[in-house]
């Protein structure tokens, strides 16, 4: 998403946000079609990438802390949730592309938004969930495969997402 979008995404999201995680849906959609169906872990990385551009309000950040306080236990119960399910997509795009590496190659800089959106629900969680060893085995293989490079998204984000820790948002497949 650009900053534009972003800023769209939080705002809705945030409109939405309650109901959302009082609800039993993962993808919750959002009043505009053209806008991505509401996921804590798209709400998340929305705030991320609004807040290295400068361009998070205080009264947006305030919001989604008191929802996050309110409503503690279900962002939980959401964030395990929609980690399993970017689990399994995360694992089908590195299983079609240990198949096919030239068909899947060019995908990489579009489908590591999952990996990313695992990470920062990883840390809304109090515990490990028992998925999470599954996800070290596909960063293992991801590592079997990946080329370091330049960042992969827009230069301006790279502040929020330190190679240390973000490391495949840093190279591409081989391919």
């Amino acid at each position: 998403m650009n900053k534009e979008t972003d800023a769209l995404y939080l705002k809705a999201g945030l409109e939405e946000l309650e109901s959302y995680l009082l609800s039993r849906e993962v993808y919750w959609p959002l009043g505009s079609s053209s806008l991505p169906r509401l996921t804590l872990g798209n709400l998340l990385l929305s705030r991320l990438r609004l807040k290295v551009r400068g361009l998070l309000s205080t009264a947006e950040e305030t919001r989604l802390e008191e929802q996050h306080h309110r409503w503690r236990a279900a962002w939980e119960k959401k964030a395990q949730q929609e980690f399993r399910s970017r689990l399994r997509l995360w694992q089908n795009y590195l299983e079609d592309y240990s198949e096919t590496p030239s068909a899947f190659a060019s995908d990489y800089p579009q489908e590591v938004r999952h990996r990313a959106i695992l990470e920062l629900l990883q840390a809304e969680m109090a515990a490990p969930l028992p998925e999470a060893p599954l996800l070290q085995q596909l960063d293992n293989h991801l590592r079997a495969v990946f080329i370091p490079g330049p960042f992969l998204w827009e230069a301006d984000l790279q502040p929020a997402f330190p190679q240390e820790t973000w490391w495949y948002l840093y190279g591409r497949l081989k391919g």
